[in-house]
């Protein structure tokens, strides 16, 4: 070791250098870095729940489904209904969206003169103005289950716009251009944002506003306790100036790696500011305490001593946080001990080479706390707080171990009360606004989780259609649960109106001409895929609550 400290100091010109051309590279891969809050694509990629919900978004147009809700003191009116027409239509031509629905194009059944007529609620071209065909229009939608509760509030003062965003596609960046679009829309209604994509993106936010808020608070607090001990602008700046070196590493190289930054990842920075610190902190104080007159000679010897020490604690805690990937089924928990196991690792590094070379390079003539002092404590302070502590643990040491085993027992006891229900939406205070939408969503509309049962089969079969439509029927009984769809619900609907009841066509024949008249419209391909061997029965969640799910 003492041959290691020689050469260091001997080096320390060119460590120094290596130091700054390292972190100029870091830094600069550090633009490269990405947030990415969705839980799936943490999951492997041989998870079963991973797979299949991947598997329906491809084959249904999309598995993420933003909400935009509009609220007026009425929506049925020709100035709302244009309003809706209008950003409809601008939606839809957003690169990144798969479908939109909304109340100028959602689909309609009606029975006419010539059978059954499929098309839209209303004909966006020519939309009802006077107030006789608007009160029509209203009745007909709010007496519909299949529009009131899901496109259109009970009171009909509040619509939501439906985008399903295509597979493949950045779903935070075209959230962010959907929120960006609306909001230079001069709508006059108050707008609110529901759905994964725009809870999703308000998670990045909060990822990236943690990091700008928590980093600096962190260091400032490090920045009072390392005045307080150490009394030298050294003894402040180097552990400081040390962490925050071996962060910029560890963020740079998860950039150059495209390791986006996850729910968990995003205070790599707060723990090593806060633990990668202590390592340059055992090295000046090992030099204060070291008695060698020359400053050279002095860091050289300390040095010696403290490597030893400062490896055995960052390789243990290193231990800690690779021991993650061995016991995480989620990549971001793996990725999470990875990198941070990489972080000390910098930290320590840099603690035994680029805090001393630093030292000697620019140590200078002045007084300086660091190497006055020669053993000397700079702080009465906390020297009469240490020695006080010495004393009651050395003269009451049966009392200290009853009073720890008592908050030891406390701790587990609290350990056995945890509970794994979490709703995502309580990761966000009750003022914030995505708090409020989906509060409003949940009220309105029975919520903005999707929920989705994949059946395999022939679509057009009578038998396939009556268990969708039994799964459907089970889904309803749940409270939790609100505002089922399948094919079926179309099929029984329009079998209706040919006046055979609102059931399952007992013939599969019947099914088919039934089928002819859904041909073309956009819904279809959210409920069955392409060969018609798959469908979907899909719900609402009106809660977030994972247990309740």
């Amino acid at each position: 070791m003492k041959n290691t400290a020689r050469i260091i100091i001997r080096l320390r010109k060119a460590i120094l250098a290596l130091t700054f051309i390292i972190t100029v590279v870091a830094g600069y891969f550090m633009k490269d870095l990405e947030v990415d809050p969705d839980v799936f694509n943490y999951l492997p990629d041989d998870d079963p729940a991973a797979m299949l919900f991947n598997e329906i978004g491809r084959d249904y147009g999309g598995n993420y489904i933003a909400l935009v809700g509009l609220e007026t003191k009425d929506v049925f009116t020709y100035e709302v209904l244009e309003q809706i027409r209008s950003l409809t239509d601008s939606l839809e031509v957003m690169e990144g969206i798969g479908t939109v629905t909304s109340l100028t194009n959602i689909i309609d059944i009606r029975g006419s003169e010539w059978g059954i007529e499929v098309s839209t609620l209303v004909d966006k071209w020519d939309l009802p103005e006077t107030r006789e065909a608007l009160d029509s229009l209203r009745r007909y939608t709010l007496s519909d289950d299949m529009y009131r509760g899901t496109i259109v509030s009970d009171d009909g003062t509040f619509t939501v716009i439906m985008i399903r965003i295509a597979e493949g596609t950045n779903k935070l960046e075209v959230a962010r251009n959907i929120q960006s679009f609306m909001e230079r829309q001069d709508t006059g209604y108050n707008v609110y944002y529901g759905g994964i994509p725009f809870t999703l993106l308000s998670l990045a936010d909060i990822i990236l506003g943690d990091l700008l808020f928590l980093a600096p608070l962190t260091a400032l607090a490090i920045i009072l306790v390392l005045m307080w001990g150490f009394r030298s602008w050294r003894g402040v700046l180097l552990p400081l100036l040390t962490v925050g070196i071996s962060t910029i590493w560890t963020m740079g190289l998860m950039g150059l790696l495209g390791i986006r930054l996850s729910i968990i990842s995003d205070v790599i920075p707060v723990i090593l500011l806060a633990v990668g610190s202590a390592y340059t902190i055992h090295v000046i104080n090992r030099i204060r305490e070291t008695r060698a007159k020359d400053r050279r000679e002095r860091t050289e010897e300390a040095l010696a001593y403290i490597i030893t020490p400062v490896l055995m604690a960052s390789v243990t805690t290193m231990i800690g946080f690779i021991s993650f990937i061995f016991g995480s089924y989620l990549t971001m928990i793996s990725t999470f001990g990875i990198f941070m196991a990489a972080g000390i690792f910098f930290a320590l590094l840099l603690s035994v080479t680029f805090a001393p070379a630093f030292l000697v390079a620019f140590s200078g003539k002045g007084k300086d706390p660091i190497f006055s002092q020669k053993g000397k404590s700079t702080n009465k302070l906390s020297d009469a707080l240490l020695r006080g502590t010495a004393a009651l643990v050395l003269k009451h040491p049966g009392r200290v171990i009853m009073v720890w085993s008592c908050i030891a027992v406390a701790g587990i006891a609290g350990i056995l009360l945890i509970q794994r229900n979490v709703d995502m939406i309580d990761y966000f205070s009750k003022s914030d606004p995505t708090h409020v939408a989906e509060k409003i969503f949940r009220d309105k509309f029975g919520g903005s989780f999707p929920v989705y049962i994949q059946t395999a089969g022939d679509v057009q079969s009578p038998y396939v259609l009556g268990k969708m439509d039994a799964a459907a029927e089970y889904m309803e009984q749940h409270e939790a649960v609100t505002h089922t769809q399948s094919i079926a619900d179309l099929v029984k609907e329009m079998n209706d109106l040919m006046e055979e009841g609102e059931t399952i066509p007992p013939e599969k024949l019947m099914i088919q001409q039934l089928w002819v008249l859904l041909q073309g419209q956009t819904i279809l391909d959210q409920m069955v895929n392409y060969e018609l061997d798959e469908g979907l029965v899909s719900g609402t969640f009106n809660t977030g609550d994972v247990q309740v799910m």
